[in-house]
């Protein structure tokens, strides 16, 4: 970028677009961590497991590069228990990008994402989903019986999504989140009317 574009876009208005991310996953596959990491880094771990039941709220300011834009990203963080199904769906329905979370040390966490997946495509209709897949607690990767990387990827690839491995110990959390960030603005990018022409 030169020095002209560099002061164009100084002169341009500060521009800020609302995104709606819906995390979804099993109990304690780590959502609540996640969103809580995302927002507040390494010191929003929580040191202590308790569920969620109901719909919590995280926000994430993600800068698009290059851009005068921002992308406030607010994190919906759905309770994995079905009785919190009635309350998560209206947010579902009017998302903008959804998050389907699982352990790796969860083998049918892993198994449930297909369920999840289901759910959220019965109630979008022909709307495609855009989303990513985590692969989270990559940090114990090493134990016995955890689900393969590669299994994510195949998932994640069959539905079209992108595939992350994350870390909320290690707050190891923003990438696919600035993933999403870009997209959503290169959506408004694609579909803000042009200017007119004399």
């Amino acid at each position: 970028m030169d020095d002209d574009d560099r002061l164009a876009r100084t002169l341009e208005p500060q521009l800020t677009l609302r995104c709606k991310v819906v995390l979804l996953g099993d109990s304690t596959v780590g959502k609540t961590a996640l969103a809580q990491v995302l927002q507040h880094g390494v010191q929003g771990f929580p040191k202590n497991y308790n569920p969620t039941f109901g719909v919590e709220l995280a926000v994430k300011n993600c800068k698009i590069p290059e851009t005068n834009a921002t992308v406030e990203m607010y994190v919906v963080d759905c309770g994995g228990a079905s009785i919190t199904e009635d309350m998560a769906r209206p947010h579902w329905e009017n998302a903008n990008a959804f998050v389907f979370v699982y352990d790796v040390t969860n083998t049918e966490s892993f198994t449930n994402l297909k369920e999840w997946y289901e759910k959220i495509s019965s109630t979008r209709m022909d709307t495609a989903i855009t989303g990513v897949v985590l692969a989270n607690k990559i940090d114990l990767i090493d134990r016995p019986n955890t689900v393969s990387p590669e299994l994510g990827k195949e998932f994640a690839k069959k539905h079209l999504l992108e595939f992350f491995e994350t870390s909320t110990i290690k707050a190891e959390v923003e990438a696919p989140f600035h993933l999403l960030a870009l997209a959503f603005h290169t959506k408004y990018e694609d579909h803000k009317p042009g200017e007119l022409k004399g």
